[in-house]
């Protein structure tokens, strides 16, 4: 015990009272700050870590049609977000493309996405839409 004392000095006193009540701090800010604490748009893209976030923690929801197998060309394709749903993104394609296919268009509509393709011989067309839920 008396080595102990013997080295027991203020400044390793102050060391460990300050190592103490940094890790302290920071258990007591993880435990007791939620999200209504944070101001809002106070998160940014550079705290965020890649991964971190995906479409489901964003609200984001897909929206897919496919069109029957056929041969009729041009072919247009739409697909709509649900009620209380925004379109912020979308693509089509054609799963089996030949060499004689072609996508001619893809675009946005009001509240969803519109593919239009062309080709020969019997295809199908794909279209999806990246839907927020607001």
């Amino acid at each position: 015990m008396s080595a102990i004392r013997a080295r027991l000095t203020f400044a390793n006193v102050m060391a460990s009272v300050a190592v103490f009540a940094a890790l302290a701090g920071g258990a007591y800010a993880a435990a007791t700050i939620d999200a209504g604490d944070i101001k809002k748009n106070a998160v940014r893209t550079k705290h965020i870590k890649n991964g971190e976030v995906n479409a489901r923690d964003l609200g984001i929801v897909v929206e897919r049609s496919n069109s029957a197998a056929g041969s009729s060309s041009p072919r247009t394709l739409s697909v709509a977000c649900n009620s209380g749903e925004q379109v912020v993104g979308g693509g089509g394609g054609i799963p089996s493309p030949g060499p004689d296919h072609t996508l001619a268009r893809s675009e946005p509509t009001t509240n969803g996405w519109s593919v239009t393709a062309h080709g020969t011989a019997t295809w199908t067309l794909q279209v999806y839409a990246l839907c927020l839920v607001k």
